[in-house]
């Protein structure tokens, strides 16, 4: 004889809903600040190996809403847009308040190189240059915001015209994405970990402006690295002095800029700027000291 359920049990067997998740937020013309359109916006669960996109709009235009993302952590999540042929990445910090998804006019993320304030490069393989970013940044925002990078897997080519002056240029890779900075300063790097997932750690970058040949104040960001970037440094939050900087020429006329990562072992990545990596077999341009050391940071 077959009995009806008891109440418990029918409650275990039966298929409970899974919580979801809702993320809102506007599209914003990252140079204007005002709402714009992005041709599709996508969410990725960095824990999914498959590959699938978690959600996604198209056609969107000012503000959006994304239902039913599954319960998990916002930091397990990316955001996607695409605008213009352009595809930017952002990282979900939270689902509690809405997110501004930032995209940039084609002609001001590739052509105008006025809006460029130096291109970063990471290599932990000197000898093959394996780069794994390339930022630009926004030079009229402060703090300077990131509005192009490529991720890994990258060659890096130093080409130099008849006054000297280096041209990065790129093969291969990945599209575009957005890499989140957060300016900090040193004393406070550990006390932003909760922003991070569980086993990544932060590069802190750390540079100094010069003005006319008077320096004026060091500049530390921190770039947290995602599933598709290797930038890791251990530890992070080793004060760096200027004689352990790489010093390099930037894109932007009046500025002289400094960049480096703590040089506890072999094994930390080496940090250069556009016009100063010595470690590339085809610069033959002269640098400071400190570039042509660069191999040995």
């Amino acid at each position: 004889m077959i009995r009806p359920l008891t109440g418990v049990l029918a409650l275990l067997l039966y298929a409970t809903p899974c919580m979801a998740a809702t993320l809102t937020g506007q599209v914003v013309n990252g140079t204007t600040g005002e709402p714009a359109h992005a041709d599709r916006i996508e969410i990725f669960d960095v824990t999914n190996s498959s590959g699938a996109a978690a959600a996604a709009l198209d056609d969107v235009s000012g503000s959006f809403s994304i239902e039913d993302l599954p319960d998990a952590a916002a930091a397990h999540f990316r955001l996607v847009v695409t605008s213009g042929g352009i595809q930017l990445r952002q990282s979900i910090e939270s689902f509690d308040t809405a997110m501004d998804v930032f995209v940039y006019d084609e002609t001001e993320v590739v052509e105008d190189i006025a809006l460029l304030r130096h291109h970063v490069i990471f290599t932990r393989d000197p000898e093959h240059m394996q780069v794994t970013e390339y930022l630009e940044f926004d030079n009229r925002t402060s703090p300077p915001r990131i509005i192009r990078a490529s991720s890994l897997p990258m060659r890096l080519h130093l080409d130099h015209d008849m006054h000297g002056a280096a041209t990065a240029s790129l093969m291969g890779g990945a599209v575009p994405v957005d890499v989140d900075i957060k300016p900090t300063d040193q004393a406070l790097v550990s006390g932003i970990d909760y922003h991070l997932q569980p086993g990544a750690t932060r590069l802190v970058v750390r540079y100094l402006l010069h003005e006319e040949g008077e320096a004026l104040a060091w500049t530390t960001q921190v770039i947290y690295p995602t599933e598709e970037r290797h930038a890791l440094v251990n530890p992070p939050d080793v004060e760096l002095e200027a004689a352990d900087m790489i010093r390099t020429d930037s894109d932007v006329d009046g500025y002289t800029t400094y960049a480096g990562l703590p040089a506890v072992t072999g094994e930390e990545w080496l940090i250069t700027l556009a016009g100063g990596s010595a470690a590339t077999a085809t610069d033959t341009h002269d640098h400071d000291d400190e570039a042509n050391n660069a191999s040995a940071f």
